[in-house]
């Protein structure tokens, strides 16, 4: 798991993540834990309530998701092999960002 910051455990978030992305609705999935999340009213480690919000967005068959760890623990030690330890950090252009006060040098990095 990567750190974080809040001390909540992620994992099943990232899975519905996963099997969202999986059915082309990873944004959408991603807005609505996010609004949720920070209106307190969703606890990211709790499957039945990201089993609940991928049905939301139109993802009826959900019984894959725990079938989706071995493909996560990949995910994770990619990151972590690339010094990816917390939330937000960027890699671009070979070059390491964590937090979000870097975004004007990210965005001069990409010529935006």
């Amino acid at each position: 798991m990567l750190a974080d910051p809040i001390g909540v455990d992620p994992t099943i978030a990232h899975l519905g993540l996963l099997l969202a992305n999986d059915h082309g609705v990873g944004s959408k999935y991603s807005k609505v834990v996010f609004r949720k999340f920070w209106r307190n009213e969703l606890d990211l480690a709790c499957e039945e309530a990201i089993v609940s919000v991928l049905q939301g967005v139109g993802i009826e068959d959900t019984d894959s998701l725990n079938e989706l760890k071995p493909r996560l623990s990949e995910i994770y030690e990619e990151l972590l092999s690339q010094e990816v330890f917390s939330v937000p950090t960027f890699l671009v252009k070979g070059e390491r960002f964590i937090g979000r006060q870097h975004s004007s040098m990210i965005r001069r990095l990409f010529d935006l």
